[in-house]
C-alpha cells in the first residue's frame, strides 16, 4: 500500500545554535543549500562561542536559519530520493513549505523571512511563547497567569500555548 511522503515544518521555537551542524560538515547538498542574507547565517548559528543550550532569541538571526536548515533539508532528502508528496508548516514553516514546493523561490521566500523579522523587531514588544502542558482550564483557572499571558493557541486537550 502506497503513503504519501509529508515534510512537515516547523516555525520559531523549534531552533538552537548548532542546528543541522553535521548535515552541514558533512553533506554537500545540505551546506550548498545555505544561502547567505547581508551577514553570516552561518557562522551566527556554528560559532564555537555558543552551546546548544544557550538562548538563541534574535528573530533577524533566528528566522533566516531556520528557514535556511529546514530548506536545506528538504533539499538534501530530495537529492536522495526522497520527493515529497505533501508539504506543510506552521507559521515560519509555511514559507518554507512554499519555498519546496516550488510556490515561490527560496530567494524570494528568504527575503520575506529576513523582512518578517525585521518588521516584528520594529514594532512588536519583546516577549516569549510558553508551550503548558495541560487542560487550557488551567489557564482560565490560574490568575496569575491569564492576568499575565494571552492565550495564544490550544494544540490539543492537553497543551496550549500562552504568551507574555
Amino acid at each position: 500500500m502506497y503513503k504519501p511522503i509529508v515534510f512537515m515544518f516547523a516555525g520559531q521555537g523549534t531552533h538552537y545554535y548548532h542546528m543541522g551542524a553535521d548535515l552541514f560538515n558533512k553533506d554537500l547538498v545540505f551546506r550548498q543549500n545555505r544561502k547567505e542574507c547581508g551577514f553570516s547565517v552561518i557562522d551566527r548559528i556554528y560559532d564555537e562561542d555558543h552551546r546548544k543550550t544557550d538562548d538563541f532569541t534574535d528573530l533577524g538571526t533566528t528566522h533566516p536559519a531556520i528557514f535556511m536548515t529546514e530548506y536545506s533539508l528538504a533539499q538534501t532528502m530530495i537529492s536522495k530520493g526522497v520527493e515529497p508528496d505533501y508539504v506543510m508548516g506552521c507559521s515560519l514553516g509555511e514559507i518554507v513549505a512554499l519555498a519546496v514546493s516550488g510556490a515561490v523561490s527560496a530567494e524570494d521566500a528568504l527575503r520575506f523571512v529576513i523582512k518578517h523579522a525585521q518588521i516584528v523587531q520594529k514594532t512588536v514588544e519583546y516577549g516569549r511563547m510558553i508551550s503548558v502542558f495541560a487542560d487550557r482550564s488551567f489557564y482560565y483557572d490560574n490568575n496569575e497567569l491569564n492576568l499575565n499571558c494571552e492565550l495564544a493557541g490550544v494544540n490539543y486537550s492537553g497543551n496550549f500555548i500562552v504568551s507574555a
